[in-house]
């Protein structure tokens, strides 16, 4: 499966998706050269292209789509770029801070914003984490002595805010919402930019696709990253550790939880670790390693001795039948909770013999 659900990253995924879903071709090229046109506009220092390449580009009927398409991109990733939030002064001024900056841009195929109650569309929320967690950025954050918060819930209600999401088809504004975090302590920052604009789609053109860029900038000292690191701990990470080698070959199987939220995902991890090693260790199965892409949980087991991967699959959906709803990490409290039940799909996505 794929990483992303609603973000189509790359070029060439994202040309090819805009290309095939124009209202007209002769409109959708033509927003995105109007945008393309804003870059040597805004930034002239900043432009890749010599003056009459970039020119012949935006003005050439001819001119081939992935071109007018690297030309637009590269203003919304300046744009994003140029329009994240700094760090905090009495942050940014220490000695042993560090920044980490990140960017990914594509086209969001089916965006929409925030409903009336303030909720993300649930695609573009766990996408968003998964941008996170490539960019191995903090998927939570702590906010107080006592509790956490879901970064990607924090930042995607900022990013994909109502506020002039649309505008009529004849006006091609990019935007650019940006949303800056702070742990309570102050020695963690996760700033950003999401710069995009609308493409009209479809053939009665009714539908929107938002060309995006994202900027993202993390800035922490010493003791921000000691704290995100003893995050990582409670909420169940481990490296990787060397498989039980022996004498008959055996089944390494990785798996993919998909998690409704951060917050489950987090919440339902180490008790799924401990549960895992209290019950199934002692028939000989082993976690070899468990890992997160923001609520996409990867876990590789290495089954016993004549043990299939589908009966490898079995222990796994019976862990999670065992704890979830009813267990949960005693030592992550969230500002907002997930939910009672958490909803969640396995997939087994590799099954290796270990000879």
């Amino acid at each position: 499966m794929g990483l992303f659900e609603a973000f189509k990253n790359g070029s060439g995924d994202a040309v090819d998706f805009v290309q095939g879903n124009f209202g007209s071709m002769k409109g959708g090229m033509y927003t995105i050269k109007r945008v393309a046109s804003l870059f040597p506009l805004e930034y002239p220092d900043l432009l890749e292209y010599p003056p009459e390449e970039f020119k012949d580009i935006i003005e050439n009927p001819n001119t081939d789509i992935h071109e007018v398409y690297s030309a637009a991109n590269q203003y919304l990733a300046t744009l994003a770029k140029e329009t994240c939030p700094p760090p905090p002064p009495e942050l940014a001024g220490l000695d042993d801070v560090t920044h980490k900056t990140r960017d990914i841009s594509g086209v969001w195929d089916t965006p929409a914003s925030l409903d009336s109650q303030g909720n993300i569309p649930g695609p573009l929320y766990r996408d968003l984490a998964k941008i996170l967690g490539q960019f191995n950025f903090p998927i939570i954050i702590q906010t107080s002595p006592e509790s956490h918060a879901d970064v990607a819930l924090l930042a995607g209600r900022e990013i994909f805010t109502k506020d002039g999401a649309f505008r009529p088809a004849n006006s091609v504004v990019a935007r650019k919402p940006t949303f800056s975090i702070s742990n309570k302590s102050g020695t963690i920052n996760l700033s950003g930019c999401h710069a995009y604009y609308e493409i009209y789609m479809g053939k009665a053109a009714k539908s929107i696709s938002w060309h995006s860029a994202i900027f993202m900038r993390l800035t922490t000292t010493k003791a921000g990253r000691d704290e995100l690191a003893a995050d990582r701990l409670l909420y169940g990470f481990n490296d990787t550790m060397k498989p039980l080698y022996n004498d008959d070959p055996v089944w390494l199987v990785t798996f993919e939880v998909c998690w409704d939220s951060v917050t489950n995902a987090v919440l339902y991890s180490k008790p799924f670790i401990d549960y895992f090693k209290q019950h199934y260790e002692p028939e000989n199965y082993r976690i070899i390693w468990n890992n997160y892409t923001g609520s996409s949980q990867k876990i590789k087991i290495q089954a016993p001795d004549g043990v299939s991967p589908a009966t490898t699959r079995e222990a796994v959906t019976a862990t999670l039948a065992a704890i979830v709803g009813k267990t949960s990490n005693p030592s992550i409290k969230f500002t907002e909770e997930g939910s009672a039940t958490a909803i969640y799909q396995v997939f087994m996505i590799n099954a290796t013999i270990n000879a």
